[in-house]
């Protein structure tokens, strides 16, 4: 997975108290069985057997923490996808879907994916290209405005680290 923040979980086991827990780093964990073997490594017995107090980076959309609970299933296969697609348009898709519908759509990411841009205004401007460049040069158009329509109508538009992340409504 490509890594812009650090993705840790806090775990602590089931029977014990969270001040003995640590930090266990995500980083080359890529199915269970490395999962496993990683949270051995650290002390931890059972995956499901463990608590999650805190989650960092793009991990904390898989932690419950009412539960204290991590869904290492579903935070695999979107890190999978994250060694293609980068993690803030994953994360602007999930804050678009929300984490269960995203989870659902996934297949769908890449159709509904337009790409990232610096500003909204930016994005209506290709969007309309030519023909906003047709238009009078005297006219003023509002594309922050533009944008905002375009945003309701076919395309959602989702701010993440001052980016923003454009998908088609399909």
């Amino acid at each position: 997975m490509k890594q812009t923040t650090d993705h840790q979980i806090f775990c602590y086991t089931d029977e014990g108290n969270p001040s003995n827990g640590a930090w266990v780093d995500l980083d080359g964990i890529t199915d269970l069985e490395t999962a496993q073997d990683h949270l051995e490594e650290q002390g931890f017995g059972l995956y499901d057997d463990i608590k999650v107090l805190e989650a960092k980076g793009f991990a904390r959309h898989f932690h419950d923490p009412k539960e204290q609970t991590f869904d290492l299933p579903n935070y695999l296969g979107f890190a999978e996808m994250a060694d293609h697609i980068s993690e803030d348009a994953l994360e602007a898709f999930i804050e678009w879907q929300g984490l269960s519908n995203a989870r659902a759509n996934l297949d769908r990411f890449e159709d509904a994916y337009v790409g990232v841009y610096p500003s909204r205004s930016d994005f209506a401007r290709e969007i309309l290209g030519e023909k906003a460049a047709n238009l009078d040069p005297d006219l003023v158009i509002d594309w922050e405005e533009t944008a905002n329509m375009l945003d309701v109508e076919d395309y959602h538009i989702e701010e993440v680290n001052d980016a923003h992340y454009v998908f088609r409504n399909v």
